[in-house]
């Protein structure tokens, strides 16, 4: 072969490349609809880390403790209605705890929760329900929409029915990466509170970031890590009665169904309590 020809020939191979290339970039920018498509029987396990640490101080007293998870959620699937509504089993298949260093047992290994929920993840319904748990403000919902690289949507869920806090997410469809071969869309989330109306005298600041990879081919998750902090100031009443309370100063937390002693038989004090609280949650998708 001439020397023009291996010239050509390499050029040729170069636009092909380049060609392929360009095809591939272009259908990975596409509009794609981002939605659950397990169907029957399918199982995902997922590994959770969490690392936390709060603070507390009230009464000029000081409390720190710091927090680690790790836990083996299972994830089945065992029934799509006809609503296309799935219903899933949710189970901690194993979990270890620790706080301040000590381990910690967990109570709930083996249980499984029921979880009604639609394709674009919006929970409709959970069984069996616990008082004062609110598993709906952890839910995440996809819009019903294709979206294309740069398209933003907003939830807004309220924390707990107790404290009726809400915040606001902001979700942002940055682009396309793959994580261990599989092509996923990639989703910044950013948190915000939404001011409480009609309780000055509680300050609540969310701060709260974290990224998504979505299988938008198989319709699962594979992998999101978020980063929260939490502040908050709320007064509190401290009793300080030894004789009724035995010698130790207990916190109040008023609230319309808080029991507690009967009022004569209490001295309080008012004071502040102020609460500082960084998590740091990671889920994978895990290896078969």
């Amino acid at each position: 072969m001439t020397a023009s020809g291996k010239m050509r020939l390499a050029l040729n191979v170069v636009l092909i490349v380049v060609l392929v290339f360009s095809a591939s970039l272009v259908a990975a920018q596409q509009p794609v609809h981002l939605k659950l498509k397990h169907t029957q029987g399918d199982v995902d396990n997922f590994t959770v880390r969490l690392d936390g640490k709060s603070i507390v101080t009230s009464v000029q007293e000081k409390q720190e403790t710091t927090m680690s998870l790790d836990l083996l959620m299972r994830w089945k699937v065992l029934e799509v209605d006809d609503e296309g509504l799935l219903n899933v089993s949710v189970t901690m298949l194993k979990g270890e705890g620790d706080i301040n260093g000590n381990p910690e047992d967990l109570p709930n290994v083996g249980e499984a929760k029921i979880m009604k929920l639609t394709r674009r993840g919006h929970v409709v319904a959970i069984t069996p329900s616990e008082p004062g748990k609110h598993y709906f403000g952890m839910q995440f919902e996809f819009p019903d929409k294709a979206l294309s690289i740069g398209d933003s949507w907003t939830s807004t869920v309220i924390l707990s029915p107790r404290y009726p806090m809400q915040v606001e997410s902001t979700n942002t469809l940055t682009g396309f990466e793959k994580v261990d071969g599989t092509e996923c869309a990639v989703i910044n989330t950013t948190v915000r509170e939404i001011p409480l109306e009609g309780i000055d005298d509680v300050a609540i600041h969310v701060e709260s970031s974290g990224k998504m990879y979505f299988d938008y081919e198989g319709g699962r998750l594979i992998r999101s890590d978020v980063k929260s902090t939490m502040k908050l100031q709320m007064p509190v009443e401290v009793a300080q009665n030894e004789q009724a309370i035995k010698g130790e100063n207990v916190q109040r937390f008023e609230g319309p169904d808080t029991p507690w002693m009967e009022e004569e038989d209490i001295e309080v004090e008012s004071t502040i309590l102020d609460m500082d609280l960084s998590l740091n949650v990671s889920v994978e998708l895990a290896k078969e």
